[in-house]
């Protein structure tokens, strides 16, 4: 047998920027597959992102952004950032994961459902006889049935009967998220707020005039109690009590101060401590404090031998 991967040595040889590449990366893995996306999307997403970073982040002074110079910033052939750039995405059956590929399959095409009921597999068959491995081989693509069943029994998508074959419960892949303030689907918060977080450090290591930072503090401590965590936790809840109190006192003051004009804010809301204003011009300026209280292992191969953290 194969023997196991240590995570010790994913990091081997590797450099200080692709470790710290990885730690902003990790948790967003966590995050897509839980909601049933598969690396194949957030990799689109990040290509599309390198390709507006370069357009919009760095430009030459009365030259536009030609393909060749996207293509040189971000490393991208220029196939893709032709692609990128014309709006020729790459969304297709990929987008989904293995696990909802075969759901949608089992439950729209009509190999594997009678009447727009799924069938009731067993998990293989003879040749040319309906079966969740042939289910698998259809729509999954080169894969053993045993690990998309696994994720699909996880996910409480199929169940086991008596008689050894699958039933399916779910049309489609769960979507565990839900919704969050002001109706909207959580994973959006989410975005938008650790967008907020990284576009401050990154303003602050791209503009050195120390007038034109903006704060950026964390506190962390190591090798804490549970109780250490509980208390530092309470402290974070009354920063945020007074920090919500402050911000509604200011909003109160900048919407009666305000005038007409085209600056002027025509809508307010507030997702946590984030304002945002619509102007009649369309555009949308942002701006709040953000209020975390964090909790969790790092790994030691992550660590830089001369970190503070």
């Amino acid at each position: 047998m194969k023997p196991k991967i240590q995570v010790a040595d994913r990091f081997k040889d590797r450099s200080a920027a692709f470790k710290a590449i990885y730690r902003i990366i990790r948790p967003l893995a966590k995050l897509m597959m839980h909601q049933g996306l598969p690396a194949t999307e957030s990799i689109e997403a990040l290509k599309v992102a390198f390709v507006a970073s370069a357009e919009e982040d760095f430009p030459i002074e009365g030259k536009e952004a030609s393909n060749a110079r996207v293509s040189i910033l971000t490393g991208f052939d220029r196939n893709t950032t032709a692609r990128i750039r014309d709006g020729r995405g790459a969304r297709s059956e990929h987008y989904y994961n293995r696990a909802e590929r075969c759901v949608r399959g089992w439950h729209e095409d009509k190999k594997w459902h009678n009447n727009g009921t799924p069938l009731e597999l067993p998990i293989f068959a003879e040749e040319n006889k309906p079966s969740f491995d042939a289910l698998v081989k259809s729509h999954s693509g080169g894969v053993s049935p045993h690990p998309v069943l696994d994720e699909m029994l996880r996910a409480g998508m199929v169940k086991k009967l008596p008689n050894g074959n699958l039933k399916l419960l779910k049309p489609h892949y769960d979507q565990k998220l839900g919704i969050g303030p002001l109706g909207r689907p959580i994973i959006t918060v989410v975005g938008e707020q650790i967008e907020s977080m990284i576009e401050i450090m990154a303003h602050n290591v791209v503009e050195p005039d120390d007038s034109k930072q903006r704060l950026q503090q964390m506190h962390s401590y190591r090798n804490v109690s549970d109780e250490d965590a509980k208390q530092l936790n309470n402290i974070a809840e009354e920063v945020n009590a007074f920090a919500i109190a402050k911000m509604t006192e200011w909003d109160d003051l900048r919407m009666k101060s305000h005038t007409q004009s085209d600056a002027e804010p025509t809508q307010s809301t507030t997702t946590g401590l984030m304002t945002e204003g619509t102007s009649r011009t369309g555009r949308i300026r942002k701006t709040g404090i953000s209020i975390n209280f964090f909790d969790g292992y790092v790994d030691q191969n992550l660590i830089n031998k001369n970190s503070t953290e």
